[in-house]
C-alpha cells in the first residue's frame, strides 16, 4: 500500500512570506540579503517536495520527489531491516524510526492515510522483525 506525505505548509508559507520581506526591505547588510535568499530558496523547493512510502510482501520502498522528479528512493528487504522502533514525535504524533543493517535508518512521521503503524506493526509479525515501543508510544496508542 502507498503512504504520502509532504511539509508542513502553512509554516513554510510564513517563511516564505517573512523571507520576502526581508529581501524587499532597506537593509544594505549583503549578509542578511544572502541569508535570506538561502533560505527563500531552501523554503521553496520544501513545498515542492514530496515523500512515498510503500509497503510489499517483502520490502519497504521509500522515495523522495522534489518537483514530481524522483530524486531518492530506497528499496529495503526484510533480511535488511535489523528492527522497527515507534515512538512519539509530538503531543499527538506517532513516529516510526526503521533500524537497517546497512545504511541510514528510514523516519516515519506524518504519512497519510495514519493506518501507516498498523501495516508496518503487520509487515513485522509477517517477516519476524524486532519491534520496539516506547512508553509514549504506547500513551498514543491507547489514546486512539
Amino acid at each position: 500500500m502507498d503512504y504520502k506525505a509532504k511539509h508542513q505548509q502553512d509554516f513554510l508559507l510564513a517563511g516564505v512570506v517573512l523571507m520576502i520581506m526581508v529581501l524587499t526591505s532597506g537593509w544594505e547588510n549583503i549578509w542578511i540579503r544572502v541569508f535570506g535568499l538561502i533560505v527563500l530558496i531552501k523554503a521553496a523547493l520544501s513545498l515542492c517536495t514530496k515523500y512515498l512510502f510503500t509497503i510489499e510482501e517483502d520490502k519497504l520502498i521509500y522515495k523522495i520527489f522534489l518537483f514530481n522528479i524522483n530524486i531518492y528512493e530506497k528499496k529495503t528487504k526484510k533480511s535488511n531491516i535489523k528492527r522497527i522502533i515507534f515512538k512519539r514525535a509530538g503531543w499527538k504524533t506517532k513516529l516510526a524510526v526503521i533500524k537497517l543493517e546497512k545504511g541510514f535508518p528510514i523516519r516515519i512521521a506524518l504519512f497519510t492515510p495514519t493506518t501507516i503503524f498498523e501495516d508496518l506493526l503487520t509487515f513485522c509479525d509477517k517477516n519476524d522483525i524486532q519491534v520496539e515501543k516506547t512508553k509514549d508510544y504506547r500513551i498514543l496508542e491507547n489514546m486512539a
